[in-house]
């Protein structure tokens, strides 16, 4: 869950001028919806009223002094912490730093506050619209936000419907990751995790219909051609993971998202939208959201309550797929890491740590 690191006097400053100031007011409502705040401190001044107003309405402070003082010389640290947000007195110049190389939101308390880019609005798109271009680059194009992880859960996204084929697949996988992986980001641990279930895929590698010798070392192999497909300045992974309808998790593979560390994609139907001949795969509604989108001044439920609760199914899937490993038992999952396949224990994302 998504959790602001600050200074005691910020926080102050946060909960005094919500009233009066619009920044400050989505803060406040951030560390409201959010119900936790971190702050540089090694003790909490108990009598201060807002912490007392703060306390009183179940909002958690936790002091995180020690943390973060040794995070801003040992900067790595960040991604224990890969969704989170700092507004810490610390140099504008480590602050871009954390922004480039680890992909995540940092500013310096002695500028002034800034409107954090994830409470914009969101848009979504109906493929149906004859005025809407039929690719990814109708929902994604121009995005500016950082990102230090994506994953993609589609259970049948490398499955097919009638007039479509396996290359469909890999055409929407290669336009999403060239329109959502940044630019730049210098750290090198970048991963893409795309969660599906092998067993869905119906077809041959010559697009016959209804075969079944597509392996997983075959699909890995064509998924890191789309890797190495796409220029960057950074080396990053894309991993597979194939969860078996054996697996006590499987049901929370089936809602179709994009995740990363500040924003949410949803799909009505599938991932898979479009084909190379510009054509929508079926009339779906789909939609972008930044974290707090929605529900900080209207009834919605926040977009980061929907990306927490993806990220937690998934990780109860990984940690119920390790044990069963772990017995020698029929496995849960097969993964695939740039091609190779890797143990459960060798896999990593940030997101899901």
């Amino acid at each position: 869950m998504f959790i602001l690191y600050t200074t005691e006097d910020m926080l102050y400053r946060i909960c005094e001028k919500a009233s009066s100031n619009s920044i400050f007011d989505s803060w406040y409502k951030i560390i409201i919806n959010t119900k936790q705040v971190a702050l540089s401190t090694n003790e909490l001044d108990t009598d201060n009223p807002w912490i007392q107003h703060l306390h009183k309405i179940g909002i958690a402070i936790y002091t995180e002094q020690e943390w973060l003082d040794n995070m801003v010389t040992n900067y790595n640290m960040v991604l224990e912490e890969p969704t989170a947000a700092y507004m810490l007195d610390i140099p504008k110049s480590v602050c871009d730093k954390l922004l480039q190389d680890y992909g995540v939101l940092c500013f310096p308390v002695d500028s002034n506050v800034p409107a954090p880019i994830f409470i914009n609005r969101g848009w979504h798109i109906d493929t149906s619209d004859p005025d809407k271009e039929k690719s990814w680059n109708a929902l994604l194009s121009d995005l500016s936000i950082p990102s230090n992880s994506i994953i993609i859960v589609d259970r049948y996204l490398f499955s097919s419907g009638v007039g479509e084929t396996i290359e469909d697949s890999f055409f929407n996988l290669h336009q999403i990751l060239e329109l959502l992986l940044p630019q730049t980001i210098n750290n090198g641990i970048l991963d893409v995790s795309l969660f599906f279930d092998f067993s869905s895929i119906n077809f041959k590698k010559d697009k016959k219909p209804d075969a079944t010798d597509i392996d997983m070392a075959y699909l890995a192999k064509r998924v890191n051609k789309i890797k190495k497909d796409i220029k960057r300045t950074y080396p990053f992974s894309i991993t597979l993971v194939s969860v078996s309808s054996n697996c006590l998790n499987y049901d929370k593979t089936h809602n179709r998202r994009i995740i990363s560390n500040y924003y949410i994609v949803r799909a009505e139907h599938k991932i898979k939208a479009y084909n190379s001949r510009n054509k929508a795969l079926c009339d779906q509604d789909l939609s972008f959201a930044y974290i707090f989108s929605d529900g900080l001044n209207d009834k919605s439920t926040i977009p980061e309550k929907s990306k927490d609760n993806t990220l937690k199914a998934l990780k109860a899937t990984l940690e119920s797929a390790q044990k069963v490993e772990n017995n020698n038992l029929a496995p849960e999952v097969e993964i695939y890491k740039n091609g190779q396949k890797i143990p459960i224990s060798k896999y990593f994302n940030v997101l899901l740590k």
